[in-house]
Order: C-alpha cells, then structure tokens, then sequence
C-alpha cells in the first residue's frame, strides 16, 4: 500500500519513481500518494506495477503547481474508482491516459475537478460500469472544448455538478450518454453554469436532450446554450439466436441490421 505516501509534503517539487522497483504483488491502494503536495511540479511513474491497484483515490489532489505526470506504464484493468485523482490540480493543462484500460471502473468522482484541464482524451476508457460521475469536470475554467462522443454510460446514476460551473466552454459533445437511470431531480445540477461566459453548442441525443431540457431552468438559460440533437442511427447483428448485438452506431445515414449466414 502506497496509500498517502508523500502526503502532505509542501517541499516536494519534483520525484522520479523509475528508479523504484515495486512489484506490484502487493500494491492494491494509491490513494492520497500526494494529496497537498503543493509544490510538486513533476512525477513520472515509468516502469512502475500497477496491475494490482484497486483504489487511485485522490492521488494528486491538491497538487496545485503540478505540470507533468507520466502515468503511460499505468496497469488500470483492476481499478474500481479514480475519484479526485486530479482535484484542484490548477497548473495542469493535459495528461496523457492513453495506457488506462478500465473494464472494473465504476466511479470517477471529481476526477478533473477545479483543474486547470484544457484537454483529455478518454476513448480508451470503459465507462460500461461506471455509475457515479459526480462533478467528474467541475468548474474546470480552462475548458472551451470537450469531445466526448465516444462515451457510452449505461450504468450512470449519478451525474450531478458533471460539467458545472465550466463557464468558459464553447462546445460539448455526449450525443451517446445515457441519462435514463439518473434522478430528474439531479439534472438541475449536471448544466449548473454552463454557458456563463458565451454560448455553448452541446451535442446529445434525442433522449437525453428531452430529460436535459426537464430540468429547472434555474440551472442554465436557453440562450447560453446552442442544442445540437443527433439522431443516432444503429447497425445490429441478429445471428446468435435472436439476439441482437450493437455493430456500429453512426449520427448519420440508416442503421442496418446484417444478419450473418
């Protein structure tokens, strides 16, 4: 367990962890490693076991002057929550996650909150079990463009503060999020902000728009934010017994059902 490891360490500007074997038998915990290091600028991670790690929990939270962090030899297929992992991290502009497979991940809480995030890409990640998106992108004022077409998130429940408070964002695309399993109570709260600094052009799918539109307008003006409803359209496979396997999803043109013989 590496669990609050340099917690707390305002002194810490950088750290090269290369030289650290671990093995990774028995690292399952990474939480607060470096929570409130606030002078940290620079950690690379390279070579480093990960393939065990069940918790990254708030990991470099608070880490206000952090600029780099090489996480590519990250093993993720065993993590359940990357909570705050990112929180309050203002001087980091993008971090490279293109090494994160996550086929047991379930939460991503505040992931990105108050950062200094311009951009992330995310495709490589399986959102397929993941239920609480509580303010994964909070008040994130460097964001003015996030593409997050490639995400499908069948298991949310919970996406209040998701993009609150971005106020400088120009253009949002979650035409494939599924927000029929969250509370309309909680959509007050997903838009909150949005839009305050200049209108914002948000792609989403019929069914998300219609429950998005639901929420109280306390939450967002109609004139900050610019709708642009997809229609998606999908492909499907019926060969194994009836049942009907999703090939390809497309926001133009008809979908088509192949059935292989």
């Amino acid at each position: 367990c590496y669990g609050g490891m340099f917690s707390g360490c305002t002194s810490l500007e950088s750290l090269d962890l290369e030289n650290i074997r671990n093995t990774g038998v028995h690292l399952k915990l990474m939480n607060y490693m470096f929570l409130d290091c606030t002078s940290l600028k620079s950690v690379d991670f390279s070579g480093w076991d990960t393939s065990k790690v069940e918790e990254m929990i708030s990991v470099f939270q608070g880490c206000r002057n952090l600029e780099s962090v090489n996480l590519k030899s990250f093993d993720t297929k065993n993590v359940t929550t990357l909570g705050s992992m990112f929180w309050g991290c203002e001087s980091l502009k993008t971090v490279d996650l293109s090494s994160f497979k996550t086929p047991n991940l379930e939460g991503v809480s505040d992931m990105f909150a108050r950062s200094g995030i311009k951009s992330v890409d995310l495709s490589g990640f399986d959102f397929s079990k993941v239920w609480n998106y509580n303010g994964m992108f909070l008040e994130c004022p460097n964001l003015e463009s996030l593409d997050l077409s490639y995400m499908t998130t069948p298991a949310m429940t919970d996406a209040r503060f998701i993009f609150s408070l971005c106020e400088n964002l120009r253009s949002l695309d979650i035409r494939n999020f599924d927000f029929s399993k969250v509370p309309l109570d909680m959509f007050n709260y997903i838009l909150q902000g949005i839009g305050e600094n200049g209108t914002c052009t948000i792609s989403v799918n019929d069914k998300a728009y219609r429950r998005l539109q639901r929420a109280s307008h306390t939450a967002f003006r109609d004139s900050d934010i610019n709708w642009n409803v997809v229609d998606l359209h999908h492909s499907s496979d019926m060969s194994k017994d009836g049942k009907v396997v999703k090939l390809q999803s497309a926001a133009k043109g008809n979908g088509i059902d192949i059935v292989l013989m």
